[in-house]
C-alpha cells in the first residue's frame, strides 16, 4: 500500500478539512501521514516556518512515504524558501500536489532541486463536487499524459512550442522576482491564475514581471481564470482588459482559457513537465513527470 503525507505549509488546515482529506485519500487505498505539525496554527500560518519546513524535509526524505498532498494554500510557503536543504531534497524526487500559495515552493523545488510536482490541487478540494479535477488528479497519479482542449489565441502567433510548464499564482511568481527561487522561464509555457485581485492590481503584477524581463525569452504563455479579479470602480475596466492590453503584442503564442484556476472545476498541470502546445487547435499536451517512485 502507497503511503500519502499530508502537509500544511502555508495557512492553518481545519480540523474537519483535515480529516476529510484523510478520508479521501484512504477510499483511494492510501495509507495516510498526517504530518507532526500539520495542525498546528501561528497567526495566519500553520505553525512556526521551522515547524513547516521539517514537515516538508521529513515528508520528502522518508523513505515510506511515496505522495505528498499540501491540505490547503493561503500563506507561509515564501517564508521557508531558505529553510529547505535542496541538495538533499534533490536525491528523493516524489508527486508532491499543491496549489496557491505552494507556487512559491513548487517554484522553488523546480529551480533549487530539479523537482518536479503537480500544481492544481491540495487537500481540501476533496469536499467540492469537481469532476474534471478528480479525473485530473486520476491521470497523474497513474503517470498518465493529460490533453488539454479549447484554448483560445489572444494574439495572433501560432508557432507550436515545446518547452517545460512553469507557472502558478500570478501574485506568488510576483513575490519571488529578485530571489534566488524564481527558475529562469527561457522556451518555457508559462501558465498563470489568480483570485481576488482588482484589474489595476494585476496590471501591477505583470508589470513588474515584464520589467524584470521575466516574459523576454517564454516559449509561450496560457492564462487560467483570474476568479472574483473585478474591479471595485467600474471605470476601471475588467481584467480581459489588462491581459489583452499586456499580452498582445508579445511575439509568442499566448492563449486563453486555460481550465487552471481559483474557481470552480479545473485541471492540475506538471510543474516542470515538458508541454507541448499547438497554438492552431488550441491543444496543449503535457506528459505527467516522472518519477523513480510511481504510483501505478
Amino acid at each position: 500500500m502507497k503511503t500519502v503525507a499530508l502537509i500544511a505549509p502555508a495557512s492553518p488546515c481545519p480540523p474537519a478539512e483535515a480529516a476529510a482529506a484523510v478520508s479521501f485519500f484512504e477510499a483511494q487505498g492510501f495509507h495516510v501521514r498526517l504530518m507532526p505539525h500539520a495542525g498546528e496554527a501561528d497567526r495566519f500560518m500553520a505553525g512556526s516556518d521551522t515547524n513547516r519546513a521539517q514537515d516538508i524535509m521529513d515528508a520528502f526524505l522518508a523513505p515510506d512515504i511515496d505522495l505528498i498532498v499540501s491540505l490547503r494554500g493561503g500563506y507561509g510557503t515564501p517564508r521557508l524558501l531558505n529553510k529547505l536543504d535542496y541538495k538533499r531534497l534533490a536525491k528523493y524526487p516524489k508527486p508532491f500536489f499543491g496549489f496557491s500559495d505552494t507556487t512559491a515552493l513548487q517554484l522553488a523545488l523546480w529551480h533549487k532541486a530539479d523537482l518536479p510536482s503537480f500544481s492544481g490541487f491540495q487537500g481540501s478540494f476533496v469536499k467540492h463536487d469537481w469532476p474534471h479535477l478528480m479525473q485530473s488528479l486520476n491521470t497523474c497519479l497513474n503517470g498518465d499524459n493529460q490533453t488539454i482542449t479549447g484554448l483560445m489565441p489572444l494574439n495572433t502567433v501560432q508557432t507550436p512550442v515545446q518547452g517545460p510548464l512553469i507557472g502558478g499564482t500570478l501574485t506568488l511568481i510576483n513575490a519571488l522576482v529578485g530571489t534566488p527561487y524564481l527558475p529562469n522561464p527561457q522556451g518555457a509555457i508559462v501558465f498563470l491564475e489568480e483570485v481576488g485581485e482588482q484589474p489595476y492590481h494585476i496590471d501591477r503584477l505583470l508589470n513588474q514581471l515584464f520589467l524584470s524581463g521575466f516574459f523576454d525569452h517564454v516559449g509561450a504563455v496560457l492564462l487560467g481564470g483570474f476568479h472574483k479579479c473585478v474591479s471595485k470602480d467600474p471605470a476601471d475596466g475588467t481584467v480581459e482588459e489588462v491581459l489583452n492590453d499586456r499580452f498582445a503584442a508579445l511575439s509568442v503564442p499566448v492563449m486563453r482559457g486555460l481550465p487552471y484556476t481559483h474557481g470552480a472545476d479545473h485541471l492540475i498541470l506538471p510543474m516542470g513537465g515538458t508541454g507541448l502546445l499547438t497554438p492552431k487547435t488550441g491543444v496543449l499536451s503535457c506528459p505527467a513527470p516522472l518519477f523513480k517512485r510511481t504510483l501505478s
